[in-house]
């Protein structure tokens, strides 16, 4: 059982000249077991295989903390991972940096903790998709059948767009 959010749409495609986008999820974890969290932007999202067709996005598996990007169903994975501990406050940010004058694009993983220290950074330069149209996913899932257990507390979600403006 779990529950989504999709909001948007964005469309990398549209950005202007240098662009960064960022999208932030402050939140605690009440349980790791049997337990998934996804946060970015996707198309779609698969929760029984923990993938997208294309997408961008940090997904929490079992208190393990890890950055993914597809492209039409390619993946890439960050080369290392963060373990998390329940009740401890957190920021995840997951930056997407573009450039209209490079071909080149990155997205930086980073978490910090409730005190803005970052404890870990990772960036992907591989399968970003460009041109698709993605939305702000969060998901929250479990394989749990013990009823009424909270899995993780939310103080914000936010997703912020950069853009330089054209004139």
């Amino acid at each position: 059982s779990g529950a989504y959010f999709y909001g948007g749409p964005f469309l990398f495609d549209n950005i202007d000249e240098e662009s960064i986008l960022e999208t932030a999820l402050c939140f605690q974890l009440k349980d790791i077991t049997n337990s998934k969290l996804i946060c970015g932007l996707t198309d779609t999202f698969n929760p029984a295989t923990g993938t997208a067709t294309n997408g961008v996005w940090a997904s929490v598996v079992n208190g393990v903390l890890t950055g993914n990007t597809t492209l039409t169903s390619v993946a890439s994975v960050t080369s290392t991972n963060y373990t998390l501990s329940i009740d401890t406050w957190y920021t995840l940010k997951v930056n997407y940096k573009f450039s209209l004058t490079s071909p080149t694009a990155s997205i930086i993983f980073t978490l910090y903790s409730s005190t803005m220290e970052s404890l870990w950074t990772e960036t992907i330069l591989d399968n970003i998709p460009l041109s698709q149209v993605l939305f702000l996913t969060l998901g929250i899932f479990t394989t749990s059948t013990t009823d009424n257990f909270s899995l993780i507390y939310i103080d914000y979600l936010k997703h912020n767009n950069n853009d330089a403006l054209i004139r």
